[in-house]
């Protein structure tokens, strides 16, 4: 089985793909199941559901069954993308995982961007 992660980020930073890969390992790690990770980076939540010939060429290239994880951000304020990102998954058939509010709270519960701002005025 092949698990292709379709995250936001890009592939510089690799962000998203860290924290789903270290959770993938830890609660399954591959030594012990027949599964493959793969990811692609769209590089920005608004090109999530343009990734079709990237998916398609991870599908091509494996003999086993595929199956795409789109990871998005769930942006409060951001209604009509949130609704095409739906609308898409359920066209193609792809499992939908919303991180609410972003990535990092769900991995790290306390929202970065507020410690950051914390820090800032300390210093």
């Amino acid at each position: 089985m092949q698990l292709i992660f379709v995250v936001e980020s890009n592939a510089k930073s690799r962000t998203d793909w860290m924290y789903i890969r270290s959770l993938m390992e830890f609660f399954y790690p591959s030594r012990n199941y027949m599964y493959q990770l793969s990811k692609i980076f769209a590089g920005s939540k608004s090109l999530l559901t343009s990734q079709d010939k990237k998916i398609s060429k991870y599908k091509k290239n494996q003999p086993y069954d595929s199956y795409v994880l789109i990871c998005a951000d769930y942006d409060r304020d951001d209604d009509s993308l949130n609704n095409k990102i739906e609308e898409y998954c359920s066209n193609k058939n792809y499992k939908l995982i919303w991180m609410v509010p972003n990535i990092e709270n769900v991995f790290w519960v306390n929202d970065l961007e507020r410690l950051q701002k914390i820090k800032k005025k300390k210093i």
